[in-house]
């Protein structure tokens, strides 16, 4: 009888040490968050700028009374991503049509090629048309892209790819946009997505499109890979602090982690340009 007693008391010991134990573990882990957040000093409520202009359009009102309306209810910043064709054509940037409805264009010294994309100027719109034409550029060469002289003015030929690959590739982040949204009043949070074999040349053109735009502040790369990655975030991340531009992570689901992004915590563990750190809704 005393026996079992001693191995039932040396049992409960062990669970009590056991529940020590966890509740010791969970007191760091709160102690941690509290730090965290303690150190959180910068909040952004962010919305994505491209889902704002459709928005507007959409629901016929003006873009004015949109960003408004996002000021009174707490928006701070917007969020700019890789512009694609889609995307310009949706914000009357840029016109894109197809071969057969440039059957009824006059082009002077060529003709048109079944099967092409063409993106077409919209008159007060030329700074945008003229951005698209260097992203196009860099993209995918000046092989595949041919500028035509037509009735309706200067038009984009684009050839290799299929309308639909072109309307969705992007094409690199939009000065103009940036500039938009710093002059409304708001803070510009830029995502980037990688390159596909991304190379010094990639992450340089990203930065000069940057140059002069105030109130960027933060990076937050979108998709699986940080721009750079996997050879070249030191670039990154160099152009980052010389440009005192914060690099910012998206919380996991699991709190105390980021989200999954090759080269992300790499860079954020280099990080040596001494901003606080900031919580970020997106």
């Amino acid at each position: 009888m005393n026996h079992r007693n001693t191995q039932k008391s040396k049992y409960s010991w062990i669970l009590i040490l056991c529940i020590i134990i966890g509740l010791l573990s969970s007191l760091y882990l709160v102690f941690e968050r509290h730090q965290i957040e303690k150190s959180q000093n910068h909040i952004e409520n962010i919305v994505d700028y491209d889902a704002v202009l459709r928005a507007s359009a959409f629901e016929k009102r003006s873009q004015q009374e949109a960003f408004n309306a996002l000021r009174n209810a707490g928006v701070t910043a917007f969020a700019i991503y890789d512009r694609t064709l889609e995307k310009a054509k949706d914000a009357g940037q840029v016109k894109v049509l197809s071969s057969e409805e440039m059957d009824s264009v006059r082009v002077n010294g060529a003709a048109i090629k079944p099967g092409a994309t063409y993106v077409a100027l919209i008159s007060g719109k030329e700074g945008y048309y003229k951005e698209i034409r260097e992203d196009l550029y860099h993209r995918i060469g000046k092989d595949k892209v041919k500028e035509l002289n037509t009735s309706i003015g200067p038009v984009l030929e684009l050839y290799g790819a299929t309308a639909d690959s072109y309307a969705k590739m992007n094409l690199g982040i939009s000065k103009l946009q940036a500039q938009e949204v710093a002059d409304r009043g708001f803070n510009v949070i830029v995502r980037p997505t990688n390159y596909r074999n991304v190379t010094s040349e990639d992450i340089q053109y990203l930065f000069k499109r940057l140059e002069g735009i105030p109130h960027v502040t933060g990076m937050i790369f979108a998709g699986k890979e940080a721009l750079g990655a996997p050879n070249l975030t030191d670039e990154t991340l160099a152009l980052l602090n010389k440009n005192h531009i914060p690099l910012v992570g998206i919380e996991a689901v699991n709190q105390l982690q980021y989200e999954s992004q090759q080269g992300f915590l790499e860079m954020a563990a280099k990080n040596t340009w001494k901003w606080q750190p900031k919580i970020i809704i997106v």
